[in-house]
C-alpha cells in the first residue's frame, strides 16, 4: 500500500471577507481585485476557500439565483487564472444527523451551490471517530467515485490507496 502525496503549488492566501458584494459591480470592488492578484502573484494550482459562506455580503445562501452568481465569479477567476478553486461548506442539519448517507441533498443552502460546482464530496467520520468516510456526491467530466475510507492519526488525514505501478 502506498500513500499519495499532493504534489501542487499550494499558497496560503489570507483574504478578507465579502469578496463579493451584492451592491458593488464585481468588476469594481477591490477585495475581488485583491483577491484576484493574490492568486496571480502566487501562482498556485489550487486556492482552498475556507468557508464558502464567508465571501458574500449580500446574497442569500437559500435563493437559487444568488448563488447562481456567487460560483459564477469563482468559476470566472479559475478560468482566468488557470487554477482550481476549491469551495469548503457546510453540510445542512439533515445531512450532519442522518450518518447512513450521503447526497448532493446534503449541503446546507440552495441546490444552484452543488448545480454549480463540478465536483461535490462528503466527508463524514464514521461511527467511532477513527476515520473520515469520503464519498463524491457528484462529479463532472468522470465516473463517480466510491466510498473511501481514510484513517485520521493526531489529527493527520491519511489517504491509503492500492498500489500505482
Amino acid at each position: 500500500m502506498k500513500i499519495k502525496s499532493l504534489a501542487l503549488r499550494l499558497s496560503v492566501i489570507k483574504v478578507q471577507i465579502d469578496l463579493s458584494q451584492k451592491k458593488v459591480e464585481q468588476s469594481k470592488n477591490p477585495l475581488w481585485k485583491e483577491f484576484k492578484q493574490k492568486i496571480q502573484d502566487s501562482n498556485a494550482d489550487l486556492v482552498i476557500i475556507d468557508t464558502l459562506i464567508k465571501t458574500y455580503e449580500g446574497y442569500l445562501e437559500n435563493d437559487n439565483p444568488d448563488m447562481s452568481i456567487v460560483l459564477s465569479y469563482f468559476n470566472e477567476v479559475a478560468i482566468e487564472k488557470d487554477c482550481s478553486i476549491l469551495l469548503l461548506h457546510h453540510t445542512n442539519k439533515g445531512g450532519a444527523i442522518n450518518s447512513d448517507t450521503q447526497s448532493q441533498t446534503d449541503s446546507r443552502g440552495a441546490s444552484a451551490i452543488v448545480d454549480n460546482s463540478r465536483w461535490v464530496v462528503s466527508l463524514k467520520k464514521d461511527e467511532d471517530e477513527s476515520s473520515i468516510i469520503c464519498q463524491s456526491v457528484k462529479t463532472n467530466f468522470t465516473a463517480s467515485s466510491n466510498c473511501t475510507y481514510n484513517r485520521r492519526v493526531e489529527g493527520t488525514l491519511i489517504m491509503e490507496t492500492e498500489d500505482v505501478a
